[in-house]
């Protein structure tokens, strides 16, 4: 219903003339163009989450896609900067770990975007460049979450990030296209990838997974897991004795229940929820990661005596 409406707001559109626009003129449409996008943001709030821990379908990325469209990156930069703070202040969440997220996330993602516009002009699709986009967003969220909790099985979550950003970005580059037209843009870029953006996709998933699988333990059914905080190991449970452990450090707590050989995080105070709906991993190297308080559950091998310093009863 909101884009019903974008028709008959006056924003100023890309004009022939080299003019360049006044101050009251970028004052209006970076005010337009920021609110819809806390609207889309607000929107997709309470949309049911698409099922993969940490994953969004990025609403409002669109409206990053339509000012890169239409007035280049410096006014995309500048939107996706002054979101992120609005939308924090607003939530409650400024510089905390999500914010750090979506800022290096939605920078990332409007580089590679620019990136490919530049090297390519003419022959780039409005969808090749969204999903271009969603990918570099999950994989800068991925680098700032390696940074944070300092682990190296986070790769394993990369596949899972791609599966996430690829739909997420062609639902993005379809719902952006009339979104552009309706704001005065007489030519919109090709609809469809083309196969050079494939190959370009293609790359990525194969990094994706390479990087996983180049950092695997040995397979087998896992004896134990350990539970690190901050890169300390703070506890080490037996996978073969059910029961619950709360472990609270750094202002976070969490409750974590062993059951069936599997360990999953039943409680937690931190704010994405992340590690609580990751669910239950009962496989040798899966990890249960809460990012905000830099805790992480590793799968490990079969335990040795002299490894193993306290179990959960």
């Amino acid at each position: 219903m909101l884009l019903a409406y974008l028709p008959a707001v006056e924003v100023y559109p890309v004009k022939e003339s080299k003019e360049k626009p006044g101050a009251a003129q970028l004052v209006t449409r970076t005010g337009i163009l920021l609110s819809l996008a806390l609207v889309l943001q607000v929107v997709e709030g309470l949309l049911p989450p698409p099922g993969i821990p940490g994953a969004k379908l990025g609403l409002a990325n669109i409206v990053t896609l339509l000012a890169l469209n239409m007035w280049g990156w410096r006014q995309a930069a500048f939107l996706v900067v002054l979101r992120q703070v609005a939308g924090g202040a607003l939530a409650g969440t400024l510089f905390s770990a999500g914010f750090m997220f979506g800022l290096a996330g939605g920078l990332a993602s409007l580089a590679v975007m620019q990136a490919l516009m530049s090297l390519a002009s003419g022959r780039t699709s409005l969808m090749g460049v969204s999903m271009a986009g969603a990918v570099s967003h999950n994989w800068a969220q991925w680098l700032v979450a390696r940074f944070l909790v300092g682990y190296p099985a986070l790769a394993w979550y990369l596949p899972v990030l791609l599966l996430a950003a690829l739909p997420c970005g062609a639902l993005v580059a379809l719902a952006a296209r009339p979104v552009i037209r309706s704001f005065g843009k007489p030519e919109v870029m090709p609809r469809w990838i083309n196969p050079g953006e494939i190959a370009l996709v293609g790359c990525l998933v194969l990094l994706s997974i390479i990087l996983p699988v180049r950092w695997a333990g040995a397979g087998g059914d896992p004896g134990f897991a350990t539970v690190t905080v901050g890169g300390q190991v703070v506890e080490f449970l037996d996978l073969n004795s059910p029961g619950t452990r709360e472990i609270t450090a750094g202002g976070y707590r969490w409750i974590i229940k062993v059951e069936q050989g599997g360990v999953r995080v039943l409680e937690g105070n931190c704010p994405d929820q992340v590690c609580v709906h990751t669910g239950v991993v009962n496989h040798q190297g899966q990890v249960i990661i809460c990012a905000p308080g830099k805790m992480v559950i590793q799968m490990e091998g079969t335990a040795r005596g002299d490894q193993v310093d306290a179990v959960l009863p």
